[in-house]
């Protein structure tokens, strides 16, 4: 399994909880999982592959919870 079939899992399941979960906890969860594309996003740069899976909001949001300025 390659990290992009782990992130759609992990996005599966993320949908799926939001009918169980606090929206804070899924929140949280959602934009981890966003900083989890972006850093996967980063990897296939490095590679020189470029399909980009989150929007520059998201990607912002990802760096800032990951800590890069």
């Amino acid at each position: 399994m390659d990290l992009n079939n782990v992130a759609v899992a992990i996005r599966a399941g993320l949908v799926a909880a939001q009918q169980t979960v606090t929206n804070s906890v899924i929140n949280t969860a959602i934009t981890t999982f966003n900083a989890l594309r972006t850093v996967i996003d980063a990897f296939e740069g490095v590679l020189g592959i470029s399909l980009p899976s989150v929007t520059d909001e998201q990607e912002a949001t990802a760096l800032s919870v990951l800590a890069v300025q």
